[in-house]
């Protein structure tokens, strides 16, 4: 998928399983390339994995496992345009 890149498991961090959720980071349409880069590094610097990332026109951001402390100190984030969990979503036939 054009703009859409898995990053290897090797890139960043080993997340504490046990304090880790996996979650969806998306920016604002003003963040940098380099607060980009710089919020991917402080995942990996509080332990947690970047495991994919998403770079589609202005829709920018990651999916990554990471401390749930960390998923809380970024909720007001100037950059963030949301945060969340990352979750199954099921379609039930009625």
């Amino acid at each position: 998928m054009p703009g859409h890149c898995t990053v290897p498991n090797a890139v960043l961090g080993t997340p504490d399983a046990g304090n880790s959720k996996k979650f969806i980071v998306m920016f604002k349409d003003d963040a940098t390339k380099e607060e980009i880069a710089a919020m991917k590094e402080n995942v990996g610097n509080e332990g947690g994995k970047i495991t994919d990332e998403y770079n589609i026109g202005k829709l920018r951001g990651f999916a990554a496992i990471m401390p749930t402390s960390l998923h809380t100190s970024m909720l007001n984030h100037a950059k963030i345009s949301s945060i969340e969990e990352d979750q199954e979503v099921r379609i039930q036939d009625q």
